[in-house]
């Protein structure tokens, strides 16, 4: 059983692009409230997604003039009517050291 959304590390505001990928409801444009090595909260506006589903965040991330597409596993944690609390399925190095620049240089 999943707990709550309890991250260990500190959650940062960004202002990133995001999409939830779900087989249930396919790829939803939500918005990044916040996020942590560990986590997010995604407000998609309406309660699309359950408590336990697995999902695919994709995060578009400028890097320079480019911008590259981040793709996270996570679990659904928790479930409201602003949207959801995402726990992420252990990252392997590469994609924690891309969440680890989006936390701490892509931060607000």
């Amino acid at each position: 059983m999943m707990s709550d959304d309890r991250r260990l590390g500190p959650r940062r505001w960004v202002q990133v692009s995001a999409i939830i990928n779900h087989n249930r409801v396919g790829m939803t444009r939500c918005r990044l409230r916040d996020i942590s090595l560990e986590g997010a909260f995604v407000e998609t506006g309406k309660r699309i997604l359950e408590r336990d589903d697995s999902v695919e965040l994709v995060l578009k991330v400028r890097a320079g003039k480019r911008s590259q597409h981040c793709r996270v596993p996570a679990k659904v944690a928790r479930v409201s009517d602003e949207g959801a609390a995402l726990v992420f399925d252990d990252p392997d190095e590469e994609l924690y050291r891309t969440l680890f620049d989006i936390v701490h240089i892509h931060a607000r």
